[in-house]
C-alpha cells in the first residue's frame, strides 16, 4: 500500500519551498519514513485563510488531493494571538474534515523569527554576519524579515524565496525552539501529527 500523503497548506512564497525541507528534517529525526511530504499548497495570503470560509476552502482542497492521510496548515500570525486564534482556526478546519489527523498552527509573528531564534546557527550562511547574536524575545519582532536584512551585508537583501529553504535547512531548531514558543508548539504538533498518520490506520484519500 502507498504512504499516506501529508498535505500541507501555507500562504507564504517562501514557505512553499521550506516547509517540505523542514517537515522532512523533523520525519528524519523521529525515523517515521512512511509519510509522503509533498510541495504544499499556496494560499494568497492570511486573509485567504482567515476570511469567512477560508479556511474550509484550503482544507476541503487538501482532503481531494490524492492519498491525503493528514493536513498542516501552517500561516504567520503577523500581530494576530496565535493562543486565542489558532484553536478557532483549528475548529473552523474540522468542521469539514473531521476523519482525517489535522493541524493548524500560526508562527509568531512570523516563520522568519524562528531565523531569530536559533540565529546562532545560521551565522555565517546566507549572508548573516558572523556574530550575529539572536534577539531576546525573537517572536516579539513585528518585521523580523527587514531585521534579517540588517544582518546581511549593504546592499543584501532577505529574500524569502530565495534564503528561507536555505535557513531552514542550516537552522537549530532544538535550540530555537527553546525562545521561540510558537515553533516549540509546531514541532509538537507535527511530530504529533505524523505518529498519528502511521499509527492510527486513517485511510488515506484515493481521489
Amino acid at each position: 500500500m502507498s504512504a499516506p500523503v501529508l498535505v500541507t497548506v501555507v500562504e507564504g512564497h517562501g514557505e512553499v519551498e521550506a516547509l517540505p525541507v523542514l517537515l522532512r528534517r523533523r520525519q528524519e529525526d523521529l525515523r517515521l519514513p512512511t509519510v509522503e511530504i509533498r510541495r504544499p499548497i499556496r494560499a494568497p495570503g492570511q486573509a485567504a485563510l482567515t476570511a469567512f470560509g477560508g479556511i474550509e476552502r484550503w482544507v476541503i482542497l487538501a482532503m481531494r488531493q490524492p492519498r491525503c492521510g493528514g493536513i498542516l496548515v501552517l500561516y504567520d500570525a503577523e500581530g494576530r494571538c496565535p493562543k486565542t486564534d489558532a484553536p478557532e482556526m483549528v475548529r473552523r478546519a474540522r468542521a469539514v474534515c473531521a476523519h482525517l489527523p489535522l493541524r493548524v498552527v500560526m508562527a509568531k509573528n512570523e516563520y522568519e523569527a524562528w531565523f531569530l531564534a536559533g540565529l546562532n546557527s545560521l551565522r555565517g550562511h546566507r549572508d548573516l554576519r558572523a556574530d550575529a547574536c539572536p534577539p531576546g524575545n525573537p517572536e516579539e519582532i513585528r518585521n523580523c524579515k527587514d531585521h534579517l536584512t540588517q544582518l546581511m551585508p549593504p546592499g543584501r537583501i532577505y529574500k524569502e524565496t530565495s534564503d528561507q529553504a536555505a535557513l531552514t535547512a542550516r537552522l537549530d531548531y532544538e535550540q530555537a525552539r527553546k525562545t521561540a514558543p510558537s515553533l516549540d508548539k509546531f514541532l509538537r504538533d507535527v511530530d504529533s501529527l505524523l505518529r498519528e498518520m502511521t499509527t492510527s490506520g486513517t485511510r488515506p484519500q484515493t481521489s
